[in-house]
């Protein structure tokens, strides 16, 4: 295992990384990478090894060559065995989670008042990009601005007709949205010779056994790829309809509701399980509110699906996570003796490190809600 740590740009004219440290004394390193969202990381290392008084907060750290993190916390503690400290942060594009989407007509200098919805039409991609652009390149507030931070040129990948507004929503919250439902993920990846942190969507490749086009990757646990296998099919946080409220209007008579279900099928008695949704929209076009209103309802019931998920431990034998597959490919995992097969994306890799040993946890297909998420949930209204 080995830390590389960098000082990050901070010249807009002229940026650089300036190489801090490079150390294989890290007695212990996990790393978590999501595909539609950000994910964490945690090193370990002794207090007296040489360098480690150089981990400090908002240095960059790249992993085993493969994983790029801010550090965010530094934790020191004693204790029977050694001395150790503890950098803990984000993966670099978890930047996107220091931006609030910032609507048309606001000023940080605004007291009361009301500002609009940032509203986009386009390729996902071109949204995607859109509030990337709108939340860290504004002129008119150049202190949200960051040195070396650049978008890649729009492919227009994902939906080819993708809609989105928001208003003071987390950044990566509205990402995770638009891309989870494109099939998008995204990353932000330092470019060393030129100084920029270069933001980008990213697309998984369809590598199950049901295509042909691309070398297939199938995991089970009779090929020995696999070990400690868990498979999931839960309904807990499921809904299947949708109580729905347009608003955003400028008078009372402006407020639309709507029943919305995903097809044409009305669930009932036990299985109709109901959420009710507050949609905003500032111009719905006169006549078409209820389409709008459906498409509108039916982006955000993407994260009340079925929870229908395996994870398993990989074995790192033929097929090498990062070479022959990466994060965000569709691949194939099963289970004969449970009679489960699912074509489906790889959406979380956890990788944790030792001396001795390096092992891999992924998750497959729709990953459950957690704790923070149906918070959040509960205070928004859906």
């Amino acid at each position: 295992m080995e830390v590389r740590l960098y000082a990050p740009p901070d010249n807009f004219d002229n940026p650089k990384f300036t190489p801090l440290l490079f150390t294989n004394k890290a007695k212990l390193i996990s790393r978590t990478e999501r595909f539609f969202t950000y994910g964490e990381f945690a090193i370990t290392i002794p207090l007296g090894a040489p360098g480690s008084e150089k981990f400090k907060k908002y240095l960059i750290a790249l992993i085993d060559r493969a994983f790029w993190g801010l550090i965010l916390g530094i934790e020191k503690g004693v204790d029977d065995a050694a001395d150790a400290l503890i950098a803990r942060g984000l993966c670099l594009k978890g930047l996107t989670s220091s931006r609030e989407t910032y609507p048309p007509g606001f000023t940080f200098e605004q007291i009361g008042g009301t500002a609009g919805y940032d509203a986009i039409n386009g390729t996902t991609e071109t949204c995607m990009k859109h509030y990337m652009r709108r939340n860290f390149f504004q002129d008119d507030s150049p202190s949200r601005k960051i040195p070396g931070l650049m978008i890649a040129d729009d492919e227009g990948r994902g939906k080819p007709d993708d809609r989105y507004m928001a208003r003071f929503d987390r950044l990566s919250d509205v990402l995770e949205k638009l891309g989870g439902a494109a099939g998008l993920g995204y990353s932000i990846i330092p470019d060393l010779e030129t100084g920029h942190f270069v933001f980008d969507c990213v697309e998984g490749v369809d590598r199950s056994a049901i295509q042909s086009n691309n070398p297939r990757i199938v995991f089970e646990i009779e090929r020995k790829n696999v070990s400690n296998m868990t498979y999931q099919d839960s309904d807990l946080n499921m809904r299947n309809v949708f109580y729905a409220t347009l608003s955003g209007g400028e008078f009372i008579d402006d407020v639309y509701t709507a029943t919305i279900t995903r097809d044409d099928d009305l669930p009932s008695g036990i299985y109709r399980w109901e959420q009710h949704m507050d949609i905003s929209a500032s111009h719905p076009v006169p006549g078409a509110e209820l389409d709008e209103l459906k498409r509108l309802a039916l982006a955000r019931a993407e994260s009340y699906q079925t929870v229908k998920s395996f994870q398993s431990r990989i074995l790192q034998k033929g097929k090498l996570y990062g070479i022959d597959y990466r994060l965000g490919d569709i691949v194939t995992v099963q289970n004969r003796e449970w009679g489960i097969s699912m074509h489906t994306r790889l959406t979380d890799m956890q990788v944790e490190g030792t001396e001795n040993e390096l092992t891999h946890t992924a998750t497959f297909g729709v990953a459950p809600i957690n704790f923070i998420d149906r918070l959040r949930r509960s205070i928004r209204g859906g």
